[in-house]
């Protein structure tokens, strides 16, 4: 429909804009299903819209490769979705082991940090024998 910019179509226009017969078309408007004018030299003018309204438009070839194209670009959206998805999960483990071992150093230190405090504050032999 995008590549019939003007609004007053021919016959023959109006046949290849449908993928029908210009018989078919002609027979439609004799029929009154479809609204058509005769222009000054005695050819059927069809208004675009009328004509979109009674029939679909035929599918062009920049429709099934811009389809073909669209197709393409979501599968390569689809596996690079993949890809991210696999790579997040490979980091989210890494985070776990990473904070695992943060938490198991964090332990380490503060068991050390107990051992000296409890080293420290015993009582000097001076101060147990003068207390």
């Amino acid at each position: 429909m995008s590549n019939y910019s003007v609004s007053a179509l021919s016959l023959r226009q109006a046949a290849q804009a449908t993928a029908m017969s210009k018989s078919a078309i002609l027979r439609a408007i004799q029929a009154g299903k479809l609204s058509a004018v005769r222009n000054s030299n005695q050819n059927w003018t069809i208004d675009a819209a009328e004509l979109f309204r009674v029939y679909k438009p035929a599918p062009s070839s920049t429709d099934a490769s811009t389809s073909a194209s669209q197709h393409n670009a979501d599968s390569d959206l689809a596996a690079k979705l993949a890809a991210a998805e696999a790579s997040l999960a490979a980091l989210n483990q890494l985070l776990s082991e990473i904070k695992q071992s943060r938490d198991d150093w964090k332990q380490q230190a503060q068991q050390q940090s107990q051992l000296l405090l409890q080293h420290h504050t015993k009582p000097s032999l001076l101060k147990r024998l003068f207390a």
